[in-house]
């Protein structure tokens, strides 16, 4: 996975600030026994994140808070440990693709088998379904579910328009049969 980019300008001097801060952040990267910092941002295109020893120490210290009651931290534990979260997600997901291909070479891992994954049914021809059931046609759409998205990308093909016209056309067409959902909010880094 390739990282992300921006695109920035800078005039001279912040050029010239930006190299030196470069030039500072690679002298301490070579120096002897320099610090290696686990953070989200730090470990997230890491490779080697699954045998970091300082990876592993944000493991071993949610581990030793974990009898923590966690309504007792404080906001700033709660940020602190939030952080260590991220890199210890990261961590517990490379350790599980690890494990989910040693258990598909064949190797044993005491306390753990692969297990087939989940199935599900889908039908890949709506129309002949509807053909064949019979079914009246209020009762046969009351069990279907249309994807907004899906019936953008059809109506534009069908009308040959751009995905932001037959979106907006969609939505002025439909109109109040469309209706919008808000999940949960989502907690997120603030860098």
């Amino acid at each position: 996975m390739a990282a992300p980019y921006s695109i920035t300008e800078y005039d001279e001097e912040a050029l010239r600030d930006a190299d030196d801060e470069l030039a500072l952040i690679v002298a301490r990267a070579e120096a002897p026994n320099a610090p290696r910092v686990p953070s989200p941002d730090a470990c997230k295109y890491c490779r080697a994140k699954s045998i970091c020893p300082e990876a592993q120490g944000e493991v071993k210290q949610l581990v030793a808070v974990a009898s923590t009651p966690i309504p007792v931290l404080t906001n700033d534990q709660i940020s602190d440990f939030l952080e260590k979260a991220v890199v210890v997600e990261s961590f517990i997901d490379a350790l599980k693709a690890e494990g989910r291909k040693r258990l598909q070479e064949g190797h044993d891992i005491a306390g753990w088998k692969l297990m087939p994954g989940r199935t599900s049914r889908i039908l890949d021809d709506p129309m002949m379904a509807f053909e064949r059931l019979g079914l009246d046609p209020d009762k046969f759409l009351s069990a279907c579910k249309v994807s907004i998205p899906s019936l953008e990308k059809v109506f534009a093909t069908t009308k040959e328009l751009k995905a932001k016209e037959a979106k907006a056309q969609v939505e002025s067409l439909l109109g109040n049969c469309i209706q919008t959902k808000t999940s949960e909010s989502i907690m997120t880094r603030v860098k």
